[in-house]
């Protein structure tokens, strides 16, 4: 069901009176599963929060994939409790599971073959109890799963109804709601029009139930839209609705009783074949997203809700839309929207006192330097010391898009970043050359620009932002500016949000598993243990998602240990400071935002170096329909049908296993980065401007990641992505285990074979739609 956003409130109430203990019920636990990406960490976090401070237990888990969840699940044995402890009574789904048919896949019996390969089937025992256990799910991908808008009361989505896709309406109840059905199924057709009579019987009793959410009269019709052109009713309601009004003698007039015999016309065989083509509109409309989770969740906690002034979660609310926007998920405009809705809560949190309040805060934090070592005996000239506002948020509406600005220099920032990349050819000497030029009129020395940005000379550093506004119709860098939200982290210290999103971006897809004799020690006892990949690979996404969440947070203390790089993770001071890490300080250590900047960097500039390469080498394929380019993590061949061996061997003879573009994000990064590329230099615009697909190795698993890209007519408008149903078509043609849909993203497929097959049967299947 659809929880909209003015009853956010109801579903998180249901929560506490589920968990929390009383006369009548023992109690229970909240089990969050968050999706690893940085906006569902924000989320995360924020939830945690307000959880904490209503004294309700929590668990909180990553969840890489759809076989993640049903693992994890599995091992909980949630459908078995005995009593002896709390049960989880309510699981949260951050950025995952909206997709998918939760209803179909946890609330009902599946069925299992049997290994000795004959047709007996056992039947295994729901994994949730739907009279125990309630679903809430927080995502950002769209569209929904028909099946979870009209499920029971045990599944609820919390929706923001501004972002949904009303192009067609929604379908409305019924059968094939998972558009896995063809057309040689219209006999079935036939026999559903002799038993739409007692569907609606049953349909009648089912509307009868006691509904769950009753505080306001609105929430239990769980009506989504009430326009005339998109009504998202149940067929429930509107079955119901139409006998009762069939059985009320009213007065028609000519228009209504026309289009009463036009109905009466279409055949029941009519009608079901109309309501499955709009089902399939609705699936094949294409992929998009809406607001970030991070968003959704500070806006039931700060609007409904009593923590609207805690700077902590709207800093986490900031770093969520920003990550959003940097990896595609937002466009322009949708950015733009939720940055002005982030202004005035920043203003409402932080106002900017200019009155006599001010001036008599001033008064009273003055601090004199001499009274800090004189011990009040010090009669001579006084120094003011001035009081940073540390946690203050800021925003900026001129920030430029330069790359770790504040965490490495003017030059390699400018280089780093896409935009300025793209737009000035700076993979060319000419480019840099012309970058050279720009620096120069400028006034800005190039050794000062080369020296890390927070020793630059303060009078360079202001104008900076003068003279590119200067120039920057003469080198076409008119739309280099957004709107950014940065924080005071020490005095004179700014961290944006974008620098938090690509740290603890870098963290999450990194391996932190390598190096270390601690990680040695364990990988001889998963060897040992003989656990599978999925085991293995469950391990390095717990560690690296404890990493990157412990790294969110505002006192930036890791206390998971873990290893990056051969040294241990935890127990270090760095990054207890954020100060040390944006003035100048020390960014290698081992821990915190320290070393996600740092890996940061590091992924940037493998991203523009691949693209660089992939351009020269004339490595992108076109096709007809679609490009597509291979990402090798060993050297055998270029065909992508070669034979694994496991990755490259290290010195100490150990398996490196890890490659850097196997996670989704870096590839959408590294795609952005192509597309930007080819359509400032007029190569992919127009009727040229093909979808881009992109198969990366995945060393550890023996397979390719395959990951399918729409190219948008201009930079920061958004395109839905429609590779859902093309990858489906060409898996088809594979046997069963060559590939796995896992992924909660729609673009996004696993295959296990001859990776080169599949990019064949795809281009077919795409020629013959």
């Amino acid at each position: 069901m659809l929880l909209e956003k003015e009853n956010w409130r109801l579903g998180y109430h249901q929560i506490l009176s589920d968990c929390l203990p009383s006369a009548q019920i023992q109690g229970g636990t909240v089990l969050i599963l968050a999706n690893p990406d940085v906006d569902a960490l924000c989320a995360a976090r924020i939830l945690s929060y307000a959880l904490r401070a209503d004294k309700v237990p929590y668990q909180l888990r990553p969840c890489g994939g759809f076989n993640c969840l049903l693992r994890i699940l599995q091992k909980l044995h949630l459908n078995e409790n005995d009593g002896t402890e709390r049960a989880i009574r309510a699981i949260v789904l951050l950025n995952l599971g909206a997709t998918r048919n939760l209803e179909k896949a946890l609330f009902q019996p599946t069925s299992e073959v049997n290994d000795e390969g004959d047709k007996k089937t056992s039947i295994a025992h729901p994994l949730l109890d739907r009279n125990q256990t309630k679903l809430y799910v927080l995502d950002s991908h769209r569209p929904y799963h028909l099946a979870n808008i009209y499920a029971p009361k045990n599944i609820v989505l919390w929706n923001d109804f501004n972002w949904h896709d009303e192009d067609g309406g929604v379908p409305s109840d019924g059968e094939y709601l998972d558009d896995e059905s063809d057309d040689s199924d219209e006999d079935e057709i036939e026999s559903d029009d002799d038993n739409e009579s007692d569907d609606d019987d049953d349909d009648v009793s089912d509307a009868e139930k006691e509904a769950e959410f009753e505080e306001e009269n609105d929430v239990s019709d769980n009506e989504y839209s009430t326009s005339s052109t998109s009504p998202v009713t149940s067929g429930v309601g509107s079955r119901k609705k139409a006998r009762v009004d069939s059985d009320t003698p009213e007065i028609q007039d000519s228009d209504d009783r026309e289009a009463e015999q036009n109905n009466q016309v279409l055949s029941m065989r009519e009608q079901h074949q109309a309501r499955r083509d709009k089902v399939r509109r609705y699936y094949r409309s294409g992929a998009f997203y809406s607001s970030p989770v991070a968003f959704m969740a500070y806006t039931l906690l700060a609007d409904q809700l009593r923590h609207d002034s805690v700077g902590d979660l709207l800093w986490l609310a900031c770093i969520g839309v920003t990550d959003s926007f940097i990896h595609d998920r937002l466009d322009l405009s949708g950015y733009a929207s939720l940055a002005m809705d982030l202004q005035e809560k920043v203003e409402k949190v932080y106002p900017d006192l200019n009155n006599d309040d001010r001036i008599t805060e001033r008064l009273a934090n003055i601090v004199h330097a001499e009274e800090l070592y004189e011990n009040g005996q010090y009669n001579g000239p006084l120094t003011q010391v001035g009081f940073s506002e540390n946690g203050r948020i800021l925003y900026q509406r001129d920030e430029f898009r330069f790359f770790l600005l504040r965490h490495t220099s003017l030059w390699e920032a400018m280089i780093l970043s896409p935009d300025l990349n793209t737009k000035m050819e700076l993979w060319k000497s000419s480019g840099i050359t012309r970058l050279k030029e720009m620096l120069a009129k400028m006034g800005l020395p190039l050794a000062q620009c080369q020296q890390p940005y927070a020793f630059m000379t303060p009078s360079l550093k202001r104008r900076l932002k003068i003279m590119m506004i200067q120039h920057e119709e003469e080198y076409g860098l008119e739309h280099l500016k957004y709107t950014a939200f940065v924080r005071v982290s020490g005095y004179k210290s700014l961290l944006s949000a974008s620098d938090m999103s690509l740290a603890v971006t870098a963290l999450l897809e990194c391996d932190m598993n390598k190096g270390s004799k601690a990680s040695e020690k364990r990988n001889t006892a998963l060897s040992e243990m003989k656990r599978n990949d999925e085991q293995m690979e469950d391990e390095s996404l717990m560690n690296s998602f404890n990493i990157a969440y412990d790294a969110l947070n505002s006192n930036s203390l890791s206390s998971t240990f873990g290893t990056i790089g051969g040294g241990e993770v935890g127990g270090s001071a760095e990054g207890t400071d954020l100060s040390t890490i944006v003035n100048g300080g020390d960014v290698n250590g081992n821990n915190g935002l320290g070393v996600g900047i740092r890996l940061a960097l590091s992924v940037q500039k493998a991203i523009i170096a691949t693209g660089i390469s992939l351009v020269e080498r004339r490595a992108i394929t076109r096709l007809s329909h679609f490009r597509y380019a291979y990402l090798h993590a060993t050297s055998h061949g270029a065909n992508g049908t070669k034979v694994f061996d496991g990755g490259d061997t290290d010195d100490d003879g150990s398996r490196n296993t890890h490659h850097i573009f196997s996670k989704p994000l870096a590839l959408t990064r590294l795609a952005s980065y192509l597309m930007e590329m080819h359509r400032e230099n007029k190569k992919w615009t127009g009727s040229k401007a093909l979808p881009l697909v992109l198969l990366a190795e995945k060393p550890q698993t023996k397979s390719y990641l395959v990951v399918g890209f729409e190219c948008p007519v201009t930079k920061g408008s958004s395109k839905k992505n429609s590779f859902r149903e093309r990858f489906e078509l060409a898996a088809n043609s594979l046997e069963d285990g060559e590939f796995v849909f896992d992924s909660f993203d729609a673009n996004v497929i696993e295959v296990k074979s001859d990776v080169g097959r599949f990019i064949e049967q795809l281009h077919y299947m795409i020629d013959s739609m």
